[in-house]
């Protein structure tokens, strides 16, 4: 699998490949930061990129991984999540000025759930 154009492959490939250990978490949320970098300057897709935290989860997704601890399709997978779905301690603006310092002190159900199953917030 090329990382080169990993943004393009369906979520079940990339999952088979990362259990396989074919491929890390690491080098698939590097590729996935470094296309966000070059191209979200204009397409303006992200509110907030958590760039360190989602290096600091795919090490974790990995080092799990590397010791036989699979947890299933999402776990070492990028992921972005609306910015409407509250993230404990990253600023969650919902679209609008007026909650451009806006940091929950929860998660949304949806973002724990990601979390559970070791997906990696982008």
């Amino acid at each position: 699998m090329s990382l080169d154009d990993i943004h393009f492959q369906p979520l079940t490939k990339v999952a088979k490949h990362i259990e396989n250990r074919d491929v890390s978490p690491v080098e698939v949320t590097e590729a996935i930061l470094t296309r966000i970098e070059k191209y979200d300057q204009s397409l303006h897709s992200y509110t907030t990129v958590t760039a360190d935290l989602a290096l600091e989860q795919a090490k974790k997704a990995e080092v799990e991984i590397m010791k036989g601890i699979y947890r299933g399709v999402m776990h070492g997978i990028p992921i972005a999540v609306k910015d409407l779905c509250f993230t404990k301690g990253i600023t969650t603006t919902g679209g609008m000025a007026i909650y451009r310092d806006f940091k929950p002190d929860h998660d949304a159900t949806v973002v724990t759930k990601l979390a559970d199953a070791g997906s990696v917030l982008l």
